[in-house]
């Protein structure tokens, strides 16, 4: 039996400024990656998706989606 996750939809944005950030591993790696983010005052917790199960068991994934201050050159 197949149980379908929800995907995260990611169309509300495309702009040149925005970064988004994946971060891909065990539940405690990835959270100590977003804890160590903040603690560099990148991006609080609260700004990262929820946990999103992947297809390899034990692994979840998060996104954080930024507006970037970099200035994007227009080719």
């Amino acid at each position: 039996m197949c149980t379908e996750q929800p995907f995260l939809d990611l169309r509300d944005s495309a702009h040149p400024h925005l970064l988004r950030v994946l971060t891909i591993g065990s539940p405690t790696v990835v959270e100590d990656y977003i804890l160590r983010q903040h603690q560099l005052g990148y991006a609080a917790p609260h700004e990262w998706s929820r946990p999103l199960p992947t297809i390899n068991p034990g692994e979840v994934m998060r996104i954080l989606t930024k507006r970037s201050l970099m200035r994007v050159d227009q080719g």
